[in-house]
């Protein structure tokens, strides 16, 4: 364990019907809000109209911006900021998955200082321009998943540049997060099951990459055990509002209480990211594809890669979560990693990059896009350098 500071301004309001609060927690913060949106399920579920009622009933004016895309685009951003200025929005409502809550974060941005997105993008630039006011900004998530709409950073994409990079700044963290588990209800089992690895990948990611911390170890393997229950019950049955409720609440527990002072290098997040960018691969299949190599490098690599390849931290989370009994570290970990694996296969996640139908991957242009953005253009935080990196891409492609 680290010195952490724990800070969480967003309020939450959770549960079953919570959605009808949407109306007091906009209209508290402005008087116009520009609802940001995807183009397809918020306006074919009828949600986008339940809110347009709920906002206008409140005495909020509503406007829409429904061009968001998955692995949202910089120029997406800055047409919102756009419009958002030109309808007189002073409130942003983020309403969808997380490439729509990222989107809303960015959007606030953009709408308060005017200036293109990308200028606030760290990559390519030794001083990207600093965020120094956003839009206040409501989240409305329809997936569990990432937590996005209790944290304070969003991930862009740059088509001209096929790069995806991070912003991140305390202006964006959104006012209030409406987070009603019922709105998760029509979400395709597809999805479902890429939101519940993603809940368990963020805290994997991290607590498999940090030393030991008692407290936070504890609360982590109970969030992840509640995932592995209710993940299964809500893909049989998607009306099931206790396996929904556990993982919208795990999804913001994920990225807070879950990973409260931790060390991580997030080394499975940085090398996704550019295969999002060059392939249009969702970043939750790609994480997914890229955990088996990835838990099989390391282990192999121990000596030389401490930071990621902690066989006491592997055999831990096996003893703890997959009912691994062996005593020996070592024959632990590696049960660990088979088990996660195929804990994966179970949910109809890839475990590897041949699953996802991409063709002719440059994995040098990968693994030095990773290190330039997230690393220092020669390795990762972890210890990863692009020839590590390009070698776990490789074991990717390899037939599970």
């Amino acid at each position: 364990m680290r010195p952490f500071t724990f800070d969480i301004p967003t309020r939450v309001t959770f549960g079953a019907g919570a959605v009808e609060s949407i109306g007091a927690a906009v209209a508290a913060e402005g008087a116009k809000a520009l609802v940001v949106t995807g183009a397809t399920f918020a306006r074919r579920s009828g949600l986008i109209n339940t809110i347009r009622s709920a906002l206008e009933d409140a005495g909020v004016g509503v406007a829409v911006f429904d061009g968001v895309e998955p692995n949202p685009r910089a120029a997406a951003i800055d047409r919102g900021g756009d419009v958002a200025r030109d309808v007189g929005a002073d409130v942003i409502l983020g309403l969808g998955g997380g490439s729509a809550l990222d989107a809303a974060k960015a959007i606030a941005v953009a709408a308060a200082d005017a200036m293109p997105i990308w200028e606030h993008v760290a990559y390519g630039r030794p001083r990207p321009a600093p965020i120094t006011a956003a839009l206040p900004v409501i989240q409305v998530p329809i997936v569990a998943s990432t937590g996005s709409e209790v944290n304070d950073q969003a991930v862009l994409f740059n088509a001209e540049q096929r790069v995806k990079a991070p912003i991140r700044s305390p202006h964006m963290q959104a006012r209030s997060a409406i987070i009603d588990p019922t709105l998760t209800f029509t979400v395709p089992p597809r999805f479902t099951a890429v939101g519940g690895m993603n809940i368990v990948s963020q805290m994997l990611e991290s607590y498999l990459t940090s030393d030991e911390f008692v407290v936070t170890d504890r609360i982590a393997e109970g969030l992840m055990r509640g995932v592995f229950d209710s993940l299964p019950r809500a893909l049989r049955r998607g009306e099931d509002l206790e396996a929904r409720t556990n993982l919208s609440w795990s999804a913001v527990m994920a990225v807070t209480a879950a990973t409260a002072g931790r060390a991580s290098t997030a080394p499975l997040r940085s090398m996704a990211m550019p295969i999002n960018a060059f392939y249009s691969v969702d970043h939750g299949f790609a994480v997914s594809a890229l955990w088996p190599s990835f838990m099989r490098y390391s282990l192999n690599q121990r000596r030389r890669l401490p930071a990621v390849a902690r066989f006491k931290r592997y055999a831990l989370l096996g003893r703890q979560i997959f009912g691994v009994h062996e005593t020996d570290d070592e024959v632990a970990a590696e049960m660990t990693s088979y088990r996660f694996a195929n804990w994966l296969r179970n949910m109809n996640m890839p475990t590897s990059l041949t699953q996802l139908d991409i063709a002719g991957i440059d994995t040098a242009a990968l693994a030095q896009q990773a290190v330039d953005v997230w690393g220092n253009g020669r390795k990762l935080p972890s210890g990863l350098t692009v020839e590590d990196i390009e070698h776990i891409y490789e074991g990717a492609m390899r037939p599970d």
